[in-house]
């Protein structure tokens, strides 16, 4: 995708060591088996990578709290701009998510670019305009595989100009007209529209060196892929599947372009969700109006009522641009689709509506043109600093952000899970946690539980009497304060589902910067059953060892 793309520039200039051609896993395309080896394996610095990686992925946060301000203040002023990007600034999602290697915050900048770039341009045509129309619905499409979602905003916002009284300026170089009547306008909507689908056709084909095979020695043997297809668009139907194989069929774009158009929407179906302490394999259909009312902070809804209430008592003053902003509208459709999707895991997926909403609260300022302004004046202060507040209360751990209706960070575990709690972002903690509170059994200092956890493995698969078939063991008094495997009672009285238990003493040290992290084992309780299951069944003496262990024996412990 484009944002990884972006956030690789800096290691172009590093001497960077990468695995060998003819590893296995580059061979297979296994990208999780070549990451590891390439941070961890090759003799590069981890550390250094992300830091340079994360510094190119912040200048689209930075970049869109421009954005913010440009829109904010063309609709309701400098105040209203200004108010509007300290908003957005101040906001513990985008602060969380600005920085990671992902496509959310990218997705957020350019899903506003482009209905912002193209409702300008079908104001007024110039060549400057049209760049920067391309640039954004370009980078759309290579930075998110649900960019579609903006095309019917797009048509709207079309038909609306066409029918529209309002004239549509053409102005190339020292030629400019003026176009009035509605089927001129339509002829011109219509050319740079097509002007739009070409560049973004030779983006989509640039991107991929305009090269169709996704493999690039085309070896025979990578026939046997032919699997993957199959999986993805067999026994599938409807308008998305059919398109998707007409393309393959006549080579319309790329091939990767298309597997991951097909993966994205394959993989969307059958995903695990958790929402308020339940568990579900089909999503909610309240996920996100959930997730947008626990996640979102306090202020900002206060704000997006009072701007709105501001906006109403100065109706009469409301310019036709304002009313029918395009901004609200793809807010409008992009919540609609959320609504409906079975893609339940993380409130990032809203981060695109979240633009459209501060640009919103910069309508706060029509109400200090009121008799009582000071009043007004003084609360949208006090919103403000409450919403810097929130911002600075959860930092370093803005992604466990949860606002008061939820309870809390320290009860965020009870609503959402997933990228909306725990990303890993506190994994070096525990590592330097573990480091200063090495556990002493006997006299020896304790191996990390991943050691413990190999060899016990190791054992229970080669058949260690010591392991396999115990009949579960009595745990000694220290075994319970430390990293143990625990295998609990199903339903029907089978101990199907085992886990690895942190130290209770771990569980209500809160040193490590948040509370959260003693509960992540209820929290994914469900998760993991079905992870162990999996596991569990690659060998009879392995499942034997988890039915019967509670406790590893000594010597593999230590």
């Amino acid at each position: 995708t484009l944002p990884a793309a972006w956030a690789a520039l800096p290691l172009l200039f590093d001497n960077l060591k990468f695995i060998p051609l003819k590893d296995r896993g580059w061979q297979r395309g296994e990208e999780g088996r070549t990451a590891h080896q390439f941070f961890y394996e090759g003799g590069n610095d981890p550390d250094r990578i992300l830091a340079q990686s994360r510094v190119m992925m912040s200048i689209f946060g930075v970049a869109l709290c421009l954005l913010v301000f440009r829109i904010g203040r063309k609709f309701f002023g400098i105040a209203g701009g200004l108010l509007a990007e300290v908003i957005c600034a101040f906001d513990p999602n985008f602060l969380a998510h600005s920085p990671l290697v992902d496509s959310d915050v990218p997705a957020a900048f350019f899903f506003t670019a482009t209905v912002w770039t193209c409702w300008r341009l079908f104001q007024q045509i110039t060549p400057a305009r049209l760049s920067l129309a391309s640039l954004s619905v370009c980078g759309l499409f290579l930075t998110k595989f649900s960019a579609p979602i903006v095309l019917p905003v797009l048509a709207a916002m079309a038909i609306l100009q066409i029918r529209s009284s309002r004239e549509m300026a053409l102005q190339l170089g020292h030629y400019r007209a003026v176009l009035i009547d509605k089927w001129k306008k339509a002829c011109a909507i219509s050319a740079i529209s097509f002007v739009l689908a070409g560049v973004l056709f030779l983006a989509i084909w640039g991107s991929c060196a305009f090269r169709y095979a996704a493999w690039t020695d085309g070896r025979a043997d990578h026939e046997g892929t032919a699997w993957h297809w199959s999986y993805l668009l067999d026994n599938t139907s409807g308008a998305f599947a059919t398109s998707v194989k007409f393309a393959r069929e006549h080579r319309l774009l790329p091939e990767q372009y298309l597997y991951g158009l097909a993966y994205v929407r394959k993989h969307e179906i059958d995903r695990p969700a958790f929402l308020d302490n339940e568990w579900s394999i089909e999503g909610f259909r309240s996920f996100f109006p959930k997730a947008f009312l626990y996640k979102t902070p306090l202020p900002l809804l206060l704000l997006l009522a009072l701007a709105i209430a501001a906006a109403i008592g100065n109706r009469k003053s409301w310019k036709i641009d304002n009313v029918f902003n395009p901004l609200w509208g793809f807010a409008l459709v992009y919540a609609m689709v959320a609504l409906t999707a079975q893609l339940n895991i993380g409130h990032r997926h809203l981060l695109p509506i979240y633009p459209a909403l501060f640009v919103a609260c910069g309508a706060v300022v029509y109400s200090l043109r009121k008799n009582q302004r000071t009043v007004f004046a003084a609360a949208i202060a006090l919103l403000l600093t409450w919403q810097i507040g929130e911002s600075f209360a959860s930092r370093p751990d803005y992604l466990a952000y949860f606002n008061q209706i939820a309870g809390g960070p320290s009860h965020g575990y009870e609503h959402l899970v997933d990228s909306s709690l725990d990303w890993g972002q506190d994994l070096p903690a525990l590592k330097s946690w573990i480091d200063d509170h090495k556990a002493v059994v006997d006299q020896k200092p304790r191996a990390p539980a991943s050691n413990r956890r190999r060899r016990f493995e190791n054992a229970a698969r080669q058949g260690d009497s010591r392991v396999v078939g115990a009949k579960g063991p009595s745990c000694r008094s220290n075994c319970a304060s430390e990293w143990r495997f625990e295998c609990g009672n199903s339903r029907n009285g089978t101990r199907s589902a085992c886990t690895y238990q942190p130290p209770s003493r771990f569980r209500r040290d809160a040193s490590l910067g948040h509370r959260r992290f003693g509960n992540l084992s209820r929290v994914h309780a469900a998760r993991r059953r079905t992870r162990a299951r999996s596991s569990l069944d690659r060998s009879l003496p392995f499942r034997q060892s988890m039915h019967s262990m509670r406790c590893l024996p000594d010597d593999l412990a230590g």
